[in-house]
């Protein structure tokens, strides 16, 4: 309908060893639980058949797991939101929020131009890295309700010399035990092309520069999957950061996505912590949004 680039890869999630396929199992019944329809458990042989390249005791598979052109999909929703209505503000930092009667008054610093001020009876508060400072601006004791910051930064690394070919589709192993991550995995985009990641560790401070010196630490994640892969086949690509509630060495901490009316602040909704899926669930997102401001009588 709106002309995103997608294609439908399948996904397997393989257990290299005996060991390892209580953990895959127990994704596939929580995602049964869940309403994912399906899904297969491959034994070694079935695997074959559909990764011949990807070794492994056996795995989980999602036929119907695909990719899409995520910056296209951002497009267009910005595209659909103008269509709608919607004014964005660009290059405008959010820099106060003080609650009213009426809801909140905003304050905004545009680049290069003086501060000014708008007022809205709803505030979503959707600034990824930055929502712990919005929710603070807003009265949020963040350390008392946990709503603080971890951030997490993850690389990846393209795999080069026509390797790409040997994979059909996504490649995960089995989830890690402490969830920092899903676990370097292997993903294919729409032009065929193959990377491996991302890593996962914490930061202090934000950039986007991949560590050549990471290669190692990559190919040696990924080789009992991926036997065919050498490390001189991994180039630096692209790097991230995840906006995380765990905080190192911590309990493993889901999305917030909250109404904050028993705080006093009617009319706000708090994302917080949404990493992946968070691009995959993102119109799922709004829908929830949208059903909690109906709820309360805000829409």
């Amino acid at each position: 309908e709106h002309r995103i680039p997608f294609k439908r890869t399948g996904k397997v999630i393989v257990a290299a060893s005996a060991s390892e396929e209580h953990s895959i199992e127990g994704l596939f019944h929580t995602a049964a639980e869940n309403g994912a329809e399906g899904l297969r458990m491959l034994d070694k042989n079935e695997l074959a058949a559909i990764e011949p390249h990807v070794s492994g005791h056996s795995a989980l598979y999602s036929p119907n797991t695909g990719i899409i052109d995520s910056h296209q999909l951002t497009k267009r929703l910005e595209a659909l939101s103008l269509m709608g209505g919607v004014s964005i503000l660009y290059r405008a930092p959010l820099v106060g929020i003080e609650k009213d009667a009426q809801g909140f008054v905003c304050t905004v610093k545009p680049t290069g131009q003086p501060r000014y001020t708008f007022s809205t009876r709803i505030l979503i508060n959707a600034a990824g890295l930055e929502s712990e400072a919005v929710a603070t601006m807003a009265g949020i004791d963040i350390k008392q309700v946990r709503y603080r910051i971890f951030p997490v930064k993850g690389e990846y690394f393209r795999v080069s010399g026509g390797k790409h070919r040997l994979v059909n589709g996504l490649v995960y192993p089995s989830p890690e035990k402490n969830l920092t991550g899903l676990g370097i995995h292997a993903t294919k985009d729409l032009s065929g092309s193959l990377r491996l990641g991302p890593n996962a560790f914490y930061v202090d401070h934000i950039d986007f520069d991949v560590d050549p010196g990471h290669a190692k630490s990559f190919f040696e994640s990924t080789h009992d999957l991926l036997t065919f892969l050498r490390e001189e086949d991994l180039m630096p690509d692209m790097a991230g950061i995840r906006p995380k509630l765990q905080k190192p060495g911590g309990e493993f901490r889901d999305f917030v996505i909250s109404h904050e009316a028993d705080r006093g602040l009617t009319g706000l909704v708090t994302l917080l912590g949404i990493e992946s899926p968070g691009l995959t669930s993102c119109l799922a997102i709004g829908d929830r949004v949208e059903r909690m401001l109906e709820e309360a009588a805000l829409l």
